[in-house]
């Protein structure tokens, strides 16, 4: 399920759809949450249950107005041949992972992303692709060489940010591509020294002068790099279990705020309880 609280975390609605990994909320109250169901598609497998995953459009209140069904969006399209019978056909069919509504920024550089279509990750398939919600069709998508990807983000610069899990050997990257012709424009991965992996989940941040943040989340790490590749600085998780703190704990996203970010309800809180932020 998915729920909205207020900055007292008192509850403002709940919603028992079946949602997971990412979501949108919308200048006008409403929300797009990746959502999934388990269900028997005989077309897929006549003996065995698929994951099917959805685009959700919820209202103000977390009902759901709308779906979009990513199998049917890819099945209609011109790339449904990148997934016919070359993976399994039943159970978790494309373990959808992210979702970014696109601004029309890059739009010059490719028609397919339009302000307003959406840019998602298939992990099951190694697939980065953009699906137009008024067809609710895939009109774009890319497989290169990064495996089992998470997060994938638009640059100003027309290229993807992709972070590259690659658990088949254990050697995690952070990838920049262009958008127009897949070719790698630059990479960050681990070195002997400076180890990198995360097996799930991840997240990569370009920031406004240049360096990449870096989410390393099975490591329970986020640390910034130059372009070049060095670390500015890193953050480890402090917390662990185990006797021996063998079990780190993880760290699922670490994101740079914006210096102008609006922090008027945390002043606002501030006058109210004449508490100062740093004693928070």
């Amino acid at each position: 399920g998915i729920i909205k609280i207020d900055k007292d975390s008192k509850l403002i609605w709940a919603s028992p759809v079946q949602a997971h990994h990412d979501l949108q909320p919308m200048p006008d109250g409403t929300l797009w949450v990746l959502t999934r169901e388990a269900h028997m598609l005989p077309r897929i497998h006549e003996r065995r249950p698929s994951l099917e995953d959805f685009l959700s459009l919820l209202d103000s209140e977390g009902r759901e107005l709308r779906r979009i069904s990513v199998l049917e969006a890819l099945e209609k399209s011109e790339y449904f041949d990148l997934w016919d019978g070359k993976v399994r056909r039943a159970g978790d069919l494309f373990h959808t992972n992210s979702l970014e509504i696109l601004t029309g920024s890059i739009a010059h550089v490719h028609s397919a992303f339009a302000a307003g279509n959406f840019l998602i990750s298939l992990r099951t398939l190694d697939l980065v692709a953009v699906l137009d919600p008024e067809q609710e069709r895939i009109v774009w998508a890319t497989q290169g060489t990064f495996k089992k990807q998470h997060d994938p983000a638009v640059l100003a610069n027309g290229h993807l940010l992709v972070f590259d899990n690659n658990p088949d050997l254990e050697a995690s990257s952070v990838l920049e591509l262009d958008v127009g012709t897949g070719e790698e424009y630059w990479r960050y991965e681990g070195r002997e020294s400076e180890p990198f992996f995360s097996s799930a989940c991840g997240l990569a941040q370009r920031l406004p002068g240049g360096n990449t943040l870096i989410t390393e989340t099975d490591y329970g790490r986020a640390f910034e790099v130059t372009p070049e590749g060095d670390i500015v600085w890193e953050y480890y998780n402090p917390f662990s279990a185990g006797e021996n703190d063998e079990f780190i704990a993880t760290m699922m996203e670490m994101w740079r705020l914006p210096a102008d970010m609006n922090l008027e309800w945390v002043t606002a809180q501030d006058k109210e309880t004449g508490e100062s932020p740093s004693k928070r």
